[in-house]
């Protein structure tokens, strides 16, 4: 890592990336339970357009100069919290296991 690396963290829904409306990103790596990941966004509206349950998603974190995707899998729920909406995924991470 550069000293000019910045942080790095990217969901995209259906190849199409969704970065910029991102506020927390959770993802609990299981060895022997189903991995899954919690994201929320600061918009309903834009999101809501694009993501529905069995949606595929793929989460990438990292570095600018250095980061990985460390979650792959689908959308199982999503739901609204009061400041701002939370999506629900659940999926194999592709360091662990691969993805079905």
């Amino acid at each position: 890592m550069t000293g000019s690396s910045t942080p790095y963290a990217t969901v995209k829904f259906v190849g199409i990336d969704l970065k910029s409306q991102v506020e927390t990103i959770d993802v609990e790596d299981h060895d022997r339970a189903i991995d899954k990941a919690e994201v929320v966004f600061d918009s309903a509206d834009d999101i809501s357009q694009i993501m529905q349950e069995q949606t595929k998603v793929q989460i990438s974190l990292g570095w600018s100069d250095e980061n990985a995707l460390i979650f792959e899998g689908l959308v199982m729920s999503a739901r609204r919290r009061r400041a701002a909406p939370a999506r629900r995924a659940s999926g194999s991470s592709p360091s662990t296991c691969p993805t079905r």
